[in-house]
């Protein structure tokens, strides 16, 4: 199991201060212009859910975060070291990507593929009893408070400057 947060390279001032409000994880490069923060044990994850039940997150991301969560309970109480575990766990990693939409840069993530894309042909097959999880739908969260929106444009919103012709515009284009 692995917690990620991926960003430009730019950003890396960021990561470290994650890792540092955190106190655990590290920061590893990730593509050409990529890096990210990684968490990856289960010491280490606790720190991480023990922030997301503090402060839940009110995204379709909180399916996400409920499926991982419910992977860790799992490998915390030892269960993955039992084949009924296991096939408990490959349930939650087959959850459908269809169910969530595109995926996000905010990883909850499994050990071979992202959660929630699916499992591959390889694991149907060394797991043909595991029963895929449905995926738990987030309706109506409402937003916190006023500056949740702020740490939330950081990471989703586009600022757009879109210029196009125009016939209807004396310059013949229009901002």
């Amino acid at each position: 199991m692995i917690f990620t947060i991926t960003l430009h390279e730019k950003d890396k001032g960021i990561l470290e201060q994650i890792k540092n409000y955190y106190g655990v994880g590290y920061i590893t490069k990730h593509g050409p212009n990529t890096i990210q923060y990684r968490v990856k044990s289960v010491k280490d994850l606790e720190v991480i859910i023990n922030h997301f039940e503090k402060y839940p997150l009110i995204t379709q991301k909180l399916g996400d975060y409920i499926l991982f969560k419910m992977a860790f309970d799992l490998i915390k109480a030892k269960e993955h070291l039992a084949m009924e575990g296991l096939n408990k766990i490959v349930g939650i990693r087959a959850s459908s990507r269809a169910q969530r939409g595109s995926p996000a840069r905010t990883r909850f993530a499994g050990t071979a593929q992202d959660l929630n894309t699916g499992i591959n042909d390889n694991l149907k097959e060394a797991f043909p009893e595991a029963i895929p999880v449905v995926r738990p739908l987030v309706v109506n969260k409402s937003v916190p408070h006023p500056d949740w929106f702020a740490g939330f444009s950081s990471a989703e919103a586009c600022f757009l400057v879109n210029i196009k012709k125009s016939t209807t515009h004396s310059v013949g284009h229009q901002v």
